[in-house]
């Protein structure tokens, strides 16, 4: 697709989405093309512009991240919800829509993510001609960032990196595009009051400013593009950086040790499951003890409760009896006169004698309180005794559990181990299989070269007898003219000349249809290899090739780390 005008309903895609998307232009636009509302470089909001791409498939998406950490580290897809944060760039200011450069099948935009999105269809209504923005004066054209093929050689940290550094190329030159973007909308201002100079004047004045940006941006884009271009294969990459290799051999050891103790924990788990069930039942039975003696306790425990009260209380009051039957007497000694004397006795008689009753009732009510406690302590100790067996059930239970958490903890472990080693083997696979499919690309590449230039060659050498031919029957056309203004008769054999170049043509045409023959052969074999090496490319640098290749070989190398360390740690305890 050429440089064309974006109108609303273009598809889009994203590097890192898993589906099209199409551009919604709001209505209510007045600019329109062919019936179709144009787009400006301000339609990129969110879910408003810019539609999901399905599922996005790029860890740097938190959502992507946390969902692919509970795959245990398969990359687990999530739907996608743009985030963009910044117009599209680049447009073309020599077309203002609603006083915004026009957006154009150039524009890309970045998402916080890293994905880039491009338009694939321009969204024009095909039963008219698609319009082409015009050249802007002086405009540097846009540097592209790396093609498919350099982006999916590059390793997933390369590319995620590459990503950041594009979207970061992106915002050079802002300054400049803000400014161009003011003198704009001046130069709108100044059409929309009829003064064209001015308004030519301030366009010029943006169109160098929006030059500028486009130079800083290409700079930064070619930077990026620079420090990640990479054609050369590096297929020893992840095995370059393992800090020690184990072997083969090693590896399968590993991973049938860690499968044989991933089921001997299985089958411990299970033993220890079975002893914690039958002191579930010893707890649920020890349990109803318990409740049996809470419940006696508490039967013993309310009379006692209501006998010794009852005791307090008439302590309580015996003794304010007897403090009030002293104070009495008291009174009595301390008398004036002995009438006061005779009264205060009296009263000191009579509360001694109601003291002395309480202290009957107090007697007799310490003596059933007595009794009661005697009651209560005969369930005191079954009461106790029975916590204690239920408490000591308890610790047992903890102690099972205990040992099935390290039983688990031991397990999973093992397993680890086992998937490391398993992510290795497979990694190793992958890379011998990459490497096959890169000898087998490498071959058929040569091929296709060899094929090419012999079809190029053959069609050099049916090009050179077609122009012998046609030389010598010019040659023959000329050598009978000649012969006819001279008297030579051509039909009789009279003109010697024309003879040689009639006979000299049809020789080279001979020649040149053999090589044509010759040339359509290796032009189908050139095709047929072409069809080959596709497929071999595919084979190797497909989007589905590679995202397995490195799929496979980070996850190795994850692997023989923690199978490394694992094995430093045995032979550390061995030691």
């Amino acid at each position: 697709m050429g440089d064309n005008y974006i109108c609303n309903g273009a598809q889009m895609t994203c590097t890192f989405g898993m589906a099209p998307s199409a551009l919604v232009v709001l209505p209510g636009r007045m600019v329109q093309l062919g019936e179709m509302t144009m787009a400006n470089i301000m339609d990129f909001k969110p879910m408003v512009n810019v539609m999901p791409f399905g599922m996005c498939n790029t860890l740097s998406n938190p959502t992507v991240a946390s969902a692919t950490s509970a795959a245990m580290g398969v990359l687990t897809p999530m739907p996608c919800i743009p985030a963009l944060t910044a117009p599209w760039q680049p447009g073309n200011p020599m077309m203002l829509v609603d006083n915004m450069p026009a957006l154009t099948s150039q524009s890309m935009c970045v998402c916080t993510w890293g994905g880039v999105i491009r338009f694939t269809t321009d969204g024009q209504m095909p039963a008219i001609p698609n319009m082409t923005p015009p050249p802007i004066p002086g405009m540097p054209q846009p540097i592209q960032p790396l093609d498919e093929l350099e982006f999916k050689s590059l390793e997933p940290w390369e590319q995620r990196q590459y990503q950041e550094d594009l979207k970061a190329a992106q915002y050079a030159g802002t300054s400049d595009l803000w400014a161009a973007e003011s003198l704009e909308r001046q130069a709108a201002e100044y059409e929309a009051a009829g003064d064209t100079e001015k308004a030519a004047k301030a366009r010029e004045a943006a169109n160098t400013y929006r030059a500028s940006a486009q130079q800083k941006q290409n700079a930064a884009v070619e930077a990026a593009n620079n420090k990640y271009r990479i054609y050369t294969q590096k297929s020893d990459f992840y095995q370059s950086q393992q800090p020690q290799q184990l072997s083969d051999q090693e590896v399968q050891q590993m991973l049938d040790q860690s499968l044989t103790e991933s089921k001997e924990k299985d089958k411990q788990i299970a033993m220890v499951d079975k002893q914690i069930a039958k002191q579930d039942k010893k707890m649920a039975k020890q349990y109803q003890e318990v409740t049996k003696q809470d419940q006696a306790f508490r039967e013993k425990y309310g009379p006692w409760e209501e006998a010794h009260a009852k005791s307090e209380d008439l302590e309580k009051r015996h003794n304010n009896l007897q403090t009030e039957a002293n104070n009495w007497g008291e009174w009595a000694n301390n008398a004036k006169t002995p009438e006061d004397r005779d009264y205060c006795l009296q009263q000191q008689q009579k509360y001694q004698g109601y003291a002395d009753d309480m202290a009957k009732k107090e007697q007799q009510a310490k003596a059933d309180e007595a009794a009661k406690m005697a009651e209560l302590n005969k369930v005191v100790e079954p009461r106790a005794e029975a916590h204690r067996k239920y408490n000591e059930m308890s610790r047992e239970k903890q102690a099972l559990e205990d040992t099935r958490q390290g039983l688990e903890a031991e397990k999973k472990e093992a397993d680890d181990t086992a998937q490391a080693a398993y992510h290795v083997q497979t990694a190793r696979a992958k890379q011998a299989e990459h490497d096959q499919a890169m000898n087998e690309y490498n071959e058929a590449k040569a091929d296709t070269r060899a094929k090419g230039q012999t079809a190029r060659a053959l069609q050099r050498e049916e090009d050179q007898y077609r122009e012998a031919a046609d030389k010598n029957f010019t040659a023959a056309s000329e050598a009978r003219q000649w012969g006819d203004e001279n008297g030579y008769d051509a039909s009789k054999g009279e003109n010697p000349f024309y003879d040689m170049h009639i006979s000299e043509t049809a020789r080279y045409d001979q020649k040149a249809a053999d090589v044509a023959v010759e040339r359509r052969a290796a032009d189908q074999e050139y095709a047929a290899s072409k069809e080959v090496l596709h497929e071999k490319h595919e084979a190797v640098f497909g989007d589905e090739a590679t995202f397995d290749y490195n799929t496979s070989q980070a996850d190795g190398m994850k692997g023989m780390e923690k199978l490394v360390s694992k094995k430093n740690s045995q032979q550390g305890g061995n030691k």
